[in-house]
């Protein structure tokens, strides 16, 4: 008697076992779904998504917004718009936020919103891709899918030059997320995709005027996305010596903001760091090139402003009782200590290296790398701040000359790299094993930092 053939495997996706096909059970997605690139769910209970509420499951007569309220679902292969949206929220923005507190984004807005939506579909896609929660093919058929339909949206909008003001924000924003994806999570280790995209963006704010009330906003996600072009324009600044579009003004007045470095009070020393780092930025851009010496006036003002920062970073506790605590409390807040620490060392090394023009085996400089190492090598940092201190590790890295401080951080930062799934990190890590490989006290900081600021962003 012959053997009956068999249609559909146990435990088989969705997909396969609508079409009665033979599944080959790939996971995330199986084969036959990647080639065909649709969504592919191996979900006991399927959720059936119509007009943005799911017919059936546990979530059956919910929104998507309401995902809020338990945890994130299962996203396989995250290809789907709902699940990338989700994945977006859930995965992507808290990689680029210090503050416990989830950041609210409407995802109904940002669905109704064509361009900036497939923007953020292209950066989620790439993240997932980076958190190795892909195969190879579906990164060449679906991320590239993605990513060539978010530019070709964006590019057709912004062809338009539609004067509304909220278009023109949108754009902005879509900007800002390409950025991200170019400049951070997927760089190219040969393209300069990032800088065409920020120099696009820095174009924008100079011609529509309707952004000022952007470069001001203080919650969501345009705050967040401010912050962060904002800091890609000052490590920009600080690597190549350009002058920064943001001043240091701009970050002394974001203090009671959703930014990637949380919600500040005006007294938190960080954002007074962040302003020093500009005017360090404003005065390297004034003596460059040519390596004129800055004025000594002006070096003595920054480094006494640097020098009265530190029993403040020393001595900070919770800065107010009747705010909830954040993690662990006093492991907080040594923890947030700890990291104001590396970015004062590490405009400490910049003060040195390129206004001083100090080399890199001058004591000052190798003290200052060593408090560094200290303040984040030792201990580890509670939460996010464990994993936000890659312009510091790449300033204080390329200043290592003991091979157990160069151990030491590429040790921090290879945990870094498995927690954010840049590719950025994976540039930066190659940047400095060549730099340790060649003679480090010799290095020109334009020379060695410049190419490095073409491909990504580190901060």
């Amino acid at each position: 008697m012959a053997t009956k053939r068999k249609r559909t495997a146990e435990g088989s996706c969705w997909p396969c076992r609508k079409r009665r096909v033979l599944c080959d059970l790939t996971q995330p997605a199986c084969n036959r779904c990647t080639s065909r690139q649709q969504l592919c769910e191996y979900a006991q209970n399927r959720i059936r998504w119509v007009d943005g509420v799911a017919s059936r499951g546990k979530l059956a007569g919910r929104t998507l917004p309401v995902a809020l309220a338990g945890p994130l679902p299962s996203i396989t292969p995250a290809t789907n718009d709902e699940q990338l949206m989700l994945y977006f929220q859930r995965k992507v923005l808290p990689r680029f936020n210090l503050s416990t507190d989830p950041l609210e984004l409407d995802l109904n807005s940002l669905f109704n919103d064509k361009v900036l939506q497939r923007a953020a579909a292209a950066v989620a896609k790439a993240h997932f891709d980076m958190d190795g929660k892909a195969s190879a093919q579906q990164q060449l058929a679906v991320t590239k899918h993605t990513r060539l339909d978010a530019l070709r949206t964006y590019r057709e909008q912004l062809a338009l030059q539609n004067s509304d003001s909220t278009s023109m924000e949108s754009l902005f924003l879509t900007n800002i997320l390409f950025c991200i994806l170019d400049g951070i999570i997927e760089p190219s280790d040969e393209s300069s995709a990032m800088v065409f995209h920020f120099n696009g963006g820095k174009a924008m704010l100079n011609n529509w005027v309707c952004l000022r009330e952007l470069n001001h906003s203080s919650k969501g996600l345009e705050s967040l996305a401010m912050s962060i072009y904002a800091t890609m324009d000052l490590v920009y600044a600080l690597l190549t010596g350009s002058d920064p579009y943001f001043k240091e003004s701009w970050f002394l007045g974001r203090h009671d903001c959703e930014s990637w470095w949380g919600n500040l009070r005006s007294d938190n020393p960080f954002l007074e760091l962040l302003g020093i780092l500009s005017q360090l930025a404003q005065m390297s851009h004034q003596v460059h090139p040519g390596n004129r010496p800055a004025p000594l006036d002006q070096l003595c003002v920054v480094q006494a402003a640097l020098e009265k920062l530190a029993p403040r970073i020393d001595g900070l506790t919770q800065p107010d009782p009747t705010e909830p605590a954040k993690l662990d409390g006093r492991e907080y807040w040594q923890s947030w200590a700890a990291f104001c620490t590396a970015y004062r060392q590490t405009a400490l090394i910049y003060l040195y290296r390129v206004l001083c023009n100090l080399e890199v085996g001058h004591a000052l400089v190798q003290q200052a790398v060593k408090r560094r190492i200290d303040a984040i090598c030792g201990k580890p940092l509670t939460g996010n701040l464990a994993h936000c201190l890659l312009f510091p590790s790449l300033i204080v890295g390329a200043h290592c000359i003991d091979q157990n401080q160069q151990d030491a951080l590429r040790k921090s930062l290879l945990s870094t790299a498995t927690y954010l799934s840049f590719g950025s990190i994976q540039i930066m890590d190659a940047f400095l094993q060549e730099l340790w490989k060649s003679n480090v006290d010799d290095f020109v900081w334009w020379d060695a930092f410049r190419n490095l600021a073409m491909k990504t962003s580190l901060f």
